[in-house]
């Protein structure tokens, strides 16, 4: 089962609203996937440890799993096209 992280700055806010659409997302395509919430400073040293990594916060350039912008969810502007890469990218 590929494992996602969903992260913002703190953990808290975006990211919360971000792993809610996700989720249902990945249920109604039939993905299964294991969704970690998190922030940027938990995730950034065990990047490995992930398929992907959705994100509404900068990512250092150290990170070298596929990072994905989750900002499009959060405003509606360019999900479609966000949600495409993310089923890409757990296919």
């Amino acid at each position: 089962m590929k494992k996602v992280a969903i992260i913002c700055g703190t953990g808290v806010a975006t990211s919360t609203i971000v792993v809610g659409k996700v989720k249902s997302f990945l249920e109604n395509k039939g993905i299964k996937a294991t969704i970690i919430q998190s922030k940027i400073s938990d995730i950034a040293n065990r990047s490995e440890d992930f398929d992907l990594i959705i994100s509404t916060t900068h990512i250092p350039s150290t990170v070298k799993t596929q990072t994905i912008s989750g900002v499009p969810i959060l405003t509606g502007v360019g999900a479609d096209v966000v949600f495409h890469k993310i089923a890409e990218a757990l296919s």
